[in-house]
């Protein structure tokens, strides 16, 4: 049988195991006042110590067990967090080679970038595409994915394209909550046409010359650099798997 200083000395260590286990961020399961409570129950009512400090150990170890997870689900959800915010601070600075066309004060800062990218190469690429394909039956296709991937073009001064527009009335119409929807309607069209023009120049490759298919490459590798710099190759691949 246990002496009243073994059971002072017991109940001391179970403490001392509730004030670390607060200590280490567990006060949502280890509650020293209950603890308390408890105790003085026990001697007001002179059960048997040895059972209830069983009991007392069997439920802080599952307290313990539970705090353990939580805490590791924690500094999951933390490292989660981290590791997103380096990857949005790696596409900001990607990002921040273009200019912002501010075509609107509603839209996004990534949106207005993109067209800001689009809108520095689409001369390049149109020119670039019309002296290596016009006169051929490819030019039929390129002329169309370009005409509508100018609508993602923009100059300060200019009215909105038709893109632009539907973009900027969709946030009007249903509020700051359907931003990121907004955002990523416009993102993902602009981004399936990019992909598109990407695919069909790959397949003109074999029937082009050495100096030609360098050509070509370079303004593939400028139109990639656009979709990868703003991310637009998930959401492209997920448009066209849908359809």
């Amino acid at each position: 049988m246990l002496s009243l200083d073994e059971k002072t000395k017991l109940l001391e260590k179970l403490r001392n195991k509730y004030r670390e286990g607060i200590a280490q961020g567990g006060a949502k399961y280890f509650k020293l006042d209950a603890l308390e409570k408890r105790i003085t129950f026990q001697r007001e009512n002179q059960s048997d110590f040895e059972r209830f400090f069983l009991d007392e150990m069997k439920f802080y170890q599952a307290m313990q067990s539970r705090a353990t997870e939580e805490l590791e689900k924690q500094k999951r959800q933390q490292e989660f967090h981290e590791r997103i915010h380096e990857i949005m601070a790696a596409n900001d600075a990607l990002q921040e080679q273009y200019a912002d066309a501010y075509f609107h004060p509603i839209a996004s800062i990534e949106a207005r970038r993109m067209v800001g990218a689009i809108s520095a190469d689409f001369e390049y690429i149109e020119s670039n595409l019309k002296q290596l394909f016009s006169g051929l039956k490819v030019w039929l296709d390129l002329k169309i994915f370009l005409a509508d991937l100018e609508r993602f073009c923009y100059k300060q001064g200019n009215a909105l394209t038709a893109y632009m527009s539907e973009y900027i009335v969709s946030i009007q119409k249903n509020g700051e909550r359907y931003r990121e929807a907004a955002d990523r309607i416009f993102m993902q069209t602009a981004g399936v046409l990019l992909v598109k023009i990407v695919r069909l120049l790959q397949e003109q490759k074999p029937a082009l010359t050495p100096v030609d298919q360098d050509r070509m490459q370079q303004v593939s590798d400028r139109v990639n650099l656009i979709v990868s710099n703003f991310r637009l190759q998930d959401l492209a691949r997920y448009a066209v798997e849908k359809k």
